[in-house]
């Protein structure tokens, strides 16, 4: 399934896209966000999280494949969606159409495959926005 190494790359690729990265604040990128000592602390916002929500099988008859859904969150309290759609839109500049590289696999492609979804946080000060890719690889 080679699930690790997706992740890896997937951060790796988000964490060093400077046109991603520079609308961000602190390490900005994300696997799993640690818990903020201060929720009310709006510094820490704009950033990225990341997922691998669904892998299915994309086998051959000489090699195991995988196709992942890789959600993206985007989490701003900026109280404009727009800072999200733009981020959103670094994010599928960084990812889509990307040969992005997988340990152990050769990458079949990297395809955005829905969303953005920007909606208001339930807690009224933070704007949230999703966005999914799907990573087709094979393993080698």
């Amino acid at each position: 399934m080679n699930l690790a190494n997706l992740q890896q790359a997937v951060f790796t690729r988000l964490s060093g896209f400077t046109a991603l990265t520079s609308q961000l604040s602190g390490q900005g990128v994300y696997a799993r966000k640690p818990q903020d000592p201060e929720s009310e602390d709006a510094s820490v916002f704009p950033y990225v999280t990341f997922t691998v929500v669904t892998v299915n099988p994309w086998d051959t008859d000489d090699t195991d494949g995988a196709q992942a859904i890789v959600q993206i969150d985007v989490w701003s309290r900026s109280q404009s969606r727009q800072q999200v759609a733009a981020i959103l839109d670094s994010i599928y500049d960084a990812l889509h159409k990307y040969q992005i590289p997988i340990s152990g696999a050769n990458t079949v492609d990297c395809l955005f495959a829905g969303g953005p979804i920007i909606t208001d946080d339930p807690d009224g000060v933070t704007t949230h926005g999703v966005a999914d890719f799907r990573a087709t690889y094979d393993s080698f």
